[in-house]
């Protein structure tokens, strides 16, 4: 719902509509597989004396919870990353840094401070150790100012990702060992 709300919003065509839902839902089961399959060391983050597994959603306004008009945003609740944080229960600590407009790489010659990979480094940096990192990007990329294809936007993914994996934000400062994308 919150998706296909953005998409129309910024009148993106139903092609592309249909491109960006498919990648989130090869997101999706690429991150059910990694959370199913991978084992990693627990992080060092915890609350009332417990150890928490730290995950880091980094995207746009659907990870901020924009609603359609604009200015109000959704209960967290209601919110993907709200609901990812209650069905995954009080072993995981969700954080949820969503930014209205952000891109993979592109600045915006309108908004600025909109390029997500100026503050990915800080971003893992102020929020490690992360156990996984979720990429939640693309969407603003479609915007006709930047004229880019799909095949633009998933090299700009893959550049986000290299930018993870490079950097010590995971447990004992390490790469974080799992990734969504």
């Amino acid at each position: 719902m919150f998706l296909a709300n953005g998409l129309t919003i910024m009148n993106i065509g139903e092609y592309y509509q249909q491109v960006v839902k498919g990648l989130v839902l090869i997101l999706a089961v690429a991150f059910d597989v990694l959370a199913n399959k991978a084992k990693s060391k627990e992080s060092k983050r915890s609350i009332g004396g417990k150890l928490m597994k730290t995950i880091l959603c980094y995207g746009d306004s659907n990870t901020y919870g924009l609603k359609s008009d604009l200015v109000s945003r959704y209960p967290r609740n209601v919110r993907w990353t709200g609901i990812l944080q209650e069905k995954l229960g009080s072993e995981y600590y969700v954080i949820e840094e969503g930014l209205g407009g952000r891109t993979t790489v592109w600045d915006d010659p309108v908004e600025d401070y909109k390029n997500g990979k100026k503050y990915l480094l800080p971003c893992l940096d102020s929020h490690k150790p992360l156990d996984l990192v979720i990429i939640m990007l693309g969407t603003n990329d479609l915007k006709s100012r930047f004229s880019v294809t799909p095949f633009d936007i998933g090299a700009s993914m893959e550049n986000l990702v290299k930018t993870i994996i490079k950097s010590d934000a995971g447990v004992e400062f390490s790469a974080a060992e799992k990734f969504c994308w």
